[in-house]
Protein backbone atom coordinates (compact mmCIF):
# COMPACT_ATOMS: atom_id res chain seq x y z
CA UNK A 1 0.00 0.00 0.00
CA UNK A 2 2.86 2.48 0.44
CA UNK A 3 4.79 1.40 -2.65
CA UNK A 4 5.64 4.83 -4.25
CA UNK A 5 5.29 6.85 -1.29
CA UNK A 6 7.54 9.24 0.17
CA UNK A 7 8.86 7.10 2.92
CA UNK A 8 8.72 10.17 5.55
CA UNK A 9 4.88 10.13 5.06
CA UNK A 10 4.86 6.77 5.18
CA UNK A 11 6.09 6.33 8.81
CA UNK A 12 4.19 8.86 10.23
CA UNK A 13 1.26 6.88 11.08
CA UNK A 14 2.99 4.35 12.57
CA UNK A 15 5.87 5.96 14.37
CA UNK A 16 2.99 8.32 16.14
CA UNK A 17 1.30 4.83 17.16
CA UNK A 18 4.36 4.37 18.98
CA UNK A 19 3.79 7.25 21.25
CA UNK A 20 0.82 9.50 21.11
CA UNK A 21 2.39 12.09 23.36
CA UNK A 22 4.73 13.07 20.76
CA UNK A 23 4.52 15.03 17.97
CA UNK A 24 5.39 13.37 14.51
CA UNK A 25 5.67 15.64 11.62
CA UNK A 26 7.24 14.61 7.88
CA UNK A 27 9.13 16.94 5.80
CA UNK A 28 9.96 16.90 2.40
CA UNK A 29 12.70 18.11 0.70
CA UNK A 30 15.76 20.77 2.25
CA UNK A 31 15.49 19.97 5.66
CA UNK A 32 14.54 23.82 7.07
CA UNK A 33 18.04 24.05 9.59
CA UNK A 34 16.61 27.40 10.85
CA UNK A 35 14.01 25.52 12.28
CA UNK A 36 16.27 23.01 13.72
CA UNK A 37 15.43 24.01 17.48
CA UNK A 38 11.30 23.05 17.21
CA UNK A 39 12.84 19.66 17.26
CA UNK A 40 13.94 17.25 19.88
CA UNK A 41 14.32 14.24 17.37
CA UNK A 42 15.24 14.47 13.61
CA UNK A 43 15.10 11.90 11.34
CA UNK A 44 16.76 11.65 8.35
CA UNK A 45 15.72 9.31 5.69
CA UNK A 46 17.15 8.62 2.05
CA UNK A 47 19.05 11.63 2.15
CA UNK A 48 22.75 12.06 0.93
CA UNK A 49 25.39 11.32 3.20
CA UNK A 50 27.08 14.51 3.05
CA UNK A 51 23.99 16.49 4.20
CA UNK A 52 23.34 14.16 6.96
CA UNK A 53 27.27 14.46 8.29
CA UNK A 54 25.92 18.95 8.48
CA UNK A 55 22.36 18.42 9.75
CA UNK A 56 24.14 15.96 12.41
CA UNK A 57 26.92 18.56 13.29
CA UNK A 58 23.72 20.81 13.58
CA UNK A 59 21.67 18.56 15.82
CA UNK A 60 24.69 17.64 18.11
CA UNK A 61 25.78 21.75 18.44
CA UNK A 62 22.27 23.09 19.32
CA UNK A 63 21.49 23.64 22.99
CA UNK A 64 20.60 20.97 24.19
CA UNK A 65 21.58 18.62 21.76
CA UNK A 66 19.21 17.43 18.89
CA UNK A 67 19.09 13.50 18.56
CA UNK A 68 19.81 12.65 14.50
CA UNK A 69 19.18 9.32 13.46
CA UNK A 70 19.80 8.60 9.79
CA UNK A 71 18.17 5.35 8.23
CA UNK A 72 18.92 4.08 4.20
CA UNK A 73 17.38 1.45 2.73
CA UNK A 74 18.74 -0.12 -0.59
CA UNK A 75 17.02 -3.13 -2.06
CA UNK A 76 17.79 -6.08 0.82
CA UNK A 77 20.52 -3.88 2.50
CA UNK A 78 19.87 -1.06 4.74
CA UNK A 79 21.66 1.56 7.31
CA UNK A 80 21.25 3.44 10.55
CA UNK A 81 23.24 5.85 12.17
CA UNK A 82 22.24 6.87 15.58
CA UNK A 83 23.62 10.55 17.48
CA UNK A 84 22.52 10.80 20.94
CA UNK A 85 24.43 13.49 21.42
CA UNK A 86 28.10 14.33 22.97
CA UNK A 87 26.62 13.44 26.46
CA UNK A 88 25.15 10.38 25.73
CA UNK A 89 27.43 6.74 26.66
CA UNK A 90 26.67 3.87 25.48
CA UNK A 91 27.52 1.43 28.62
CA UNK A 92 26.43 -1.71 25.88
CA UNK A 93 28.10 -1.14 22.65
CA UNK A 94 26.86 -4.94 21.17
CA UNK A 95 22.93 -5.10 22.88
CA UNK A 96 23.91 -8.53 23.45
CA UNK A 97 22.90 -10.23 27.06
CA UNK A 98 25.48 -9.98 29.98
CA UNK A 99 27.56 -12.79 30.20
CA UNK A 100 28.06 -14.71 33.37
CA UNK A 101 30.55 -17.64 34.63
CA UNK A 102 31.32 -19.24 37.92
CA UNK A 103 35.04 -18.75 38.61
CA UNK A 104 36.38 -22.22 39.15
CA UNK A 105 40.06 -20.57 40.17
CA UNK A 106 42.37 -17.54 40.24
CA UNK A 107 46.47 -18.09 39.45
CA UNK A 108 48.95 -15.40 39.35
CA UNK A 109 50.27 -15.16 35.84
CA UNK A 110 53.47 -13.36 35.96
CA UNK A 111 54.09 -9.48 35.93
CA UNK A 112 53.92 -7.01 33.98
CA UNK A 113 56.27 -4.66 32.23
CA UNK A 114 54.61 -1.73 34.28
CA UNK A 115 54.90 -3.84 37.37
CA UNK A 116 51.57 -4.78 37.67
CA UNK A 117 50.20 -8.61 38.75
CA UNK A 118 48.70 -10.64 35.77
CA UNK A 119 46.01 -13.35 36.45
CA UNK A 120 45.07 -16.02 35.09
CA UNK A 121 41.01 -16.45 36.04
CA UNK A 122 40.03 -20.21 35.03
CA UNK A 123 36.24 -20.80 34.83
CA UNK A 124 33.87 -23.84 35.63
CA UNK A 125 33.41 -25.01 31.72
CA UNK A 126 30.23 -24.29 30.72
CA UNK A 127 29.69 -22.19 27.81
CA UNK A 128 32.29 -20.32 26.32
CA UNK A 129 32.56 -16.52 27.19
CA UNK A 130 34.18 -14.95 23.93
CA UNK A 131 35.14 -11.61 25.94
CA UNK A 132 36.32 -8.88 22.79
CA UNK A 133 39.53 -6.26 24.24
CA UNK A 134 37.79 -3.54 25.91
CA UNK A 135 35.45 -5.71 28.11
CA UNK A 136 35.24 -4.64 31.65
CA UNK A 137 34.77 -7.91 34.37
CA UNK A 138 33.03 -7.46 37.43
CA UNK A 139 33.30 -9.88 40.48
CA UNK A 140 30.42 -10.87 43.17
CA UNK A 141 30.39 -13.08 45.79
CA UNK A 142 34.42 -13.76 45.96
CA UNK A 143 35.24 -16.14 48.84
CA UNK A 144 38.95 -17.31 50.02
CA UNK A 145 41.07 -14.59 48.44
CA UNK A 146 42.95 -12.32 50.35
CA UNK A 147 43.88 -8.51 49.84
Amino acid sequence: ADVGRNRAEACVQLMQELNPSVRVAALSGTFPTQRLAEWNVVVAIDMAEADAVKLDALCRAASPPIAFLRADVRGLCGSVFVDLGPEFVCVDPTGEAVKSAIVERVDVAGTSASGETKLTIQCVDDEPLDLDDGDHISFSEVCGMTG
